[in-house]
């Protein structure tokens, strides 16, 4: 019976993940490309390294500052709605990069405006639609429909070189937005159809939505339940960020060429999405406080063993594999956790929230490595904190108590939404 209604599910939901996957693909649409358009941009404008990457930091800021109010729309208006709209802006605002230079305050301006429409297509627009229209497999099918980030690490380093060298530096932006309308606006308009998640269904929309009780934000945060969701989860945004900006210098520095370095760090792309996969179909299995256990202690194994690294290339390659095999299981982490233990009524604020201090989390990470490293000359320190960090984050999520009853029975009334339980 269960079987049959997970490929239920599956068979209904299917467009939902295709686009969600396509979405936090296009997501990655600024970030990934830098480093491939650094050095052209650093030879035609004069601008420094730190310049160049203040796109990235941005976006870092504006998603802090603004996820939570995006989780607000989602709940209000829907999903597709906001996708609809974000689609094209995005498409559109990230052409505009082209007439950036020489001034470098027009890169800052021109990202700015970029990071305030991005958020309209971040993974909590794509989550939500999924998490409405899957229970039996909810965590194998937000780990499919949200491990863009793996796509987009294999992905837009080529595209950009081609059309770096096809174009030129003016042509690549252009070039990404039209990606970003070809892969994502067809499936927004055709195929993203969410089920509405209300609390009592009227007459007219009882067979188009999912009837879900849900704890509001503000009741939410009175529990100590969601600040050790967050917080466990951000520990491991803290991580991914710091691994992913400083792993080549951490290899470079210790006698690996910069050609060795590279290919180790292009094993984290199909790593995350093996080990997000993975993480999902557990989750489906298992409860998610023993998934956290078991994806905090790998990373941390592998922080320890590029620790003192003597450069040599299996070494290196088996450390950045465990810590792969972890990045991003905390984004399939945080929406399964927010829709078993406060419901969907408003789990777009909700991950909204969870979001906001991802991107703290994020932010935080390579500031952290790099300041650590410049004051000890080593990247030691900075790896046994993250490795402490996530032991005791992995710690604290055994605390984590059974998963309410109420979303296996009926939809409670509306106003009465049921607290979570946090009895083991």
């Amino acid at each position: 019976m269960q079987k049959s209604q997970a490929l239920s599910e599956w068979r209904v939901g299917w467009p939902l993940i295709l686009t969600g996957l396509s979405g936090t693909t296009c997501v990655g649409a600024h970030v990934y490309p830098l480093g491939t358009v650094m050095k052209p941009l650093a030879a035609a404008y004069g601008w420094s390294r730190a310049e160049i990457s203040s796109g990235a930091t941005i976006s870092s800021i504006v998603t802090l500052l603004l996820a939570t109010l995006v989780g607000v729309l989602l709940d209000r208006y829907g999903p597709r709605r906001v996708a609809l709209v974000g689609t094209p802006l995005c498409a559109g605002v990230i052409s505009l990069v082209t007439f950036a230079g020489p001034s470098i305050w027009s890169w800052y301006a021109i990202w700015t405006l970029y990071a305030l429409v991005v958020v309209l297509i971040l993974p909590i627009v794509w989550g939500k639609a999924i998490a409405g229209a899957f229970h039996k497999t909810r965590g194998l099918a937000l780990a499919v429909g949200l491990s863009g980030s793996g796509v987009s690490a294999a992905l837009y380093p080529p595209l950009t070189l081609w059309l770096l060298d096809t174009y030129g530096i003016r042509g690549v932006y252009p070039g990404l937005g039209l990606f970003i309308l070809v892969a994502l606006g067809p499936l927004v308009l055709f195929a993203f159809k969410p089920r509405a998640i209300v609390a009592e269904p009227s007459d007219g929309e009882a067979d188009a939505a999912t009837v879900a009780w849900g704890v509001p934000l503000r009741e939410a945060m009175r529990t100590t339940l969601l600040w050790r969701i967050v917080l466990v989860l951000g520990m491991a945004a803290v991580t991914a960020s710091a691994i992913n900006v400083h792993l080549q210098p951490l290899l470079t520095d210790r006698g690996l060429t910069p050609v060795q370095a590279a290919s180790i760090a292009a094993a984290l792309g199909p790593s995350v999405l093996f080990g997000r996969w993975l993480g999902g179909a557990l989750l489906d299995r298992f409860h998610a406080r023993w998934i956290t256990l078991a994806f905090y202690v790998l990373p941390a194994a592998g922080c320890l063993l590029l620790l003192q690294f003597d450069g040599t290339y299996l070494r290196g390659l088996a450390g950045t594999v465990m810590i792969g095999l972890s990045v991003g299981v905390e984004g399939d982490l945080l929406p399964f956790l927010l829709a078993r233990y406060f419901g969907l009524r408003f789990f777009g604020t909700l991950f909204g929230f969870g979001m906001a201090v991802f991107g703290a989390g994020y932010a935080l990470g390579p500031a952290l490595a790099g300041l650590l490293f410049d004051r000890t000359g080593s990247y030691d320190i900075g790896l046994m904190t993250l490795a402490g960090g996530l032991v005791v984050a992995a710690v604290v999520a055994l605390t984590y108590g059974r998963y309410p009853d109420a979303e296996e029975g009926p939809a409670p009334r509306a106003g009465l939404n049921p607290t979570p339980r946090e009895a083991t």
